[in-house]
C-alpha cells in the first residue's frame, strides 16, 4: 500500500510525503510529527507565478517508539442524530499521553439503547479504549426535524393579480419538545 500525504506549508510552499510501507508523518508548523514506523520520502516544492521549483528528495526512516506511555485523558465527542436513528459514532477519539504527543486511538462504544433514541434529548454514551481504564464519552443529541412548506398565494394588486410564493420553515427544537413531552 502506498501512502501519499500532501501538505501546504504556505500558499507557495508544498511538501509531499510518500510511503510504501505504512510510515506516517505530518507537518505541524515547523515540526515533523512522526506517527507510524516506516520509510517516508519527502519532496518539498516551491510554486511561484512563473515556475515550480522542486527541491532534493529526502528519505526519513521512522523507527518504532518503544517508550512505554500511558493514556491520561480521552477527549469527549459530541454527535447529533434524528429521532429513532442510530448515531454515527467516531471509530477513534483523541487521547493525551503522559509522554509524547496526543494522537487518535480506536474506541469501542457501548450499544445505544433504542429507548434513548425515541425522544428528543441528550444523553451520554460510554466507550472503551484498549490499554486504559479511562472511559471515552460521547454526548448524543437526538434532534428534531426541519420541515419546509411552500404555499402559493394569488393576491390582488391595483386591479391586477400577482402570484406570491412563501416558504415557511418550522424547526422543532429539542429543548421545547422535551419540556412538553
Amino acid at each position: 500500500m502506498r501512502m501519499v500525504h500532501k501538505q501546504n506549508l504556505s500558499s507557495d510552499i508544498h511538501l509531499e510525503a510518500k510511503s510504501s510501507d505504512g510510515g506516517h508523518l505530518e507537518v505541524n508548523g515547523q515540526n515533523l510529527l512522526l506517527y507510524t514506523k516506516g520509510r517516508v520520502t519527502l519532496t518539498p516544492r516551491i510554486d511561484n507565478q512563473t515556475e515550480k521549483t522542486e527541491s532534493v528528495t529526502t528519505e526519513v526512516v521512522i523507527k518504532e517508539n518503544k517508550v512505554s506511555k500511558k493514556i491520561v485523558k480521552l477527549h469527549p465527542v459530541s454527535v447529533s442524530t434524528d429521532i429513532n436513528q442510530q448515531p454515527n459514532l467516531p471509530k477513534e477519539v483523541g487521547a493525551e499521553f503522559d509522554k509524547g504527543l496526543p494522537r487518535k486511538v480506536s474506541v469501542t462504544w457501548d450499544k445505544v439503547d433504542e429507548k434513548e433514541l425515541g425522544h428528543y434529548h441528550s444523553f451520554t454514551l460510554k466507550g472503551r479504549v484498549e490499554g486504559t481504564d479511562i472511559e471515552a464519552q460521547a454526548t448524543v443529541t437526538v434532534e428534531g426535524l426541519q420541515v419546509a412548506e411552500e404555499i402559493s398565494l394569488t393576491l390582488p394588486k391595483g386591479g391586477r393579480q400577482f402570484n406570491c410564493q412563501l416558504m415557511f420553515v418550522l424547526t422543532i427544537l429539542t429543548e421545547q419538545l422535551s419540556t412538553k413531552m
